[in-house]
C-alpha cells in the first residue's frame, strides 16, 4: 500500500528539532483510521485545552495513499499542524516536538488504550472479521490481514476474538431476521464487555 515504510532522511528544522508528524513528508505512520483518532485523542490529552481538527489530505511523494491533515489549537489559538499516514502496516506512535515542549513530562504511556480507544478498536476489528469471511462487501478494499491482527493484538486478543465475533453474529442472524450485519456492530461493541472470552 505504501512505497517505503520509512524515510531515512529525516528532516529537522535550524535548531535541530524532529519535524516528524509535522511535515508531509515525515507523517506519523499508523495502521488504521481508528489509530489516527486514538492517537490523536492521546495527544489531546498531554494538556488542558488541546483540540483538533482534520483540515483534509494531502498528496506525498514518498507515499502512494494520500495523508491526512489535522491542526490543533491550544485554548482556542493555533498550535500545530499534524500530518498521519495511516496506512502503515503497524502502529509508530510519536510525540511530536511541540507536544513534549508543553508537557516536558510527556512519555508513550499516553498511547495506553483507554475505554474509548478499544471502542474504536473493537468497531473496526468487528468490521474487519466480517468482511474476511465474506459477510459484509469491503467497498472501499481496505481489508488487510495485518491491520487486522495488529488491531487484535493492540487490544490483547488473537484468534479466539474472531470466533466469538463469529459465534455471536450467527446467533444474530437467527434471532433478528430482517436485520443486517451493520445492525450487528455497534450492540456487539457496547455489549462486548459481557462476553465471554477470557482476558
Amino acid at each position: 500500500m505504501f512505497k517505503s515504510p520509512f524515510n531515512n532522511n529525516r528532516t529537522s528544522d535550524s535548531n535541530g528539532k524532529s519535524k516528524l508528524g509535522l511535515v508531509k513528508e515525515e507523517p506519523v505512520r499508523l495502521c488504521s483510521i481508528p489509530s489516527a483518532y486514538v492517537y490523536l485523542d492521546a495527544l489531546c490529552s498531554l494538556a488542558e485545552g488541546l483540540n483538533y481538527m482534520r483540515l483534509g489530505s494531502v498528496s506525498s511523494e514518498q507515499f502512494i495513499e494520500p495523508v491526512d491533515k489535522y491542526i490543533f489549537t491550544h485554548n482556542g489559538t493555533k498550535f500545530c499542524e499534524i500530518f498521519i499516514y495511516s496506512y502503515h502496516e503497524t502502529n509508530a506512535y510519536i510525540i511530536p516536538d511541540p507536544f513534549k515542549e508543553l508537557n516536558p513530562n510527556a512519555d508513550d504511556e499516553v498511547f495506553r488504550l483507554d475505554e474509548n480507544g478499544r471502542r474504536r478498536y473493537l468497531n473496526e476489528v468487528v468490521e474487519l472479521i466480517l468482511i474476511k469471511n465474506n459477510i459484509i462487501e469491503d467497498i472501499f478494499e481496505r481489508f488487510s490481514l495485518t491491520v487486522l491482527n495488529n488491531l487484535m493484538s493492540e487490544l490483547g486478543y488473537g484468534e479466539e476474538l474472531e470466533e466469538l465475533i463469529l459465534d455471536e453474529f450467527k446467533k444474530f442472524v437467527s434471532t433478528s431476521p430482517g436485520m443486517d450485519a451493520d445492525d450487528f456492530i455497534q450492540p456487539f461493541v457496547e455489549e462486548f464487555h459481557n462476553k465471554k472470552l477470557g482476558k
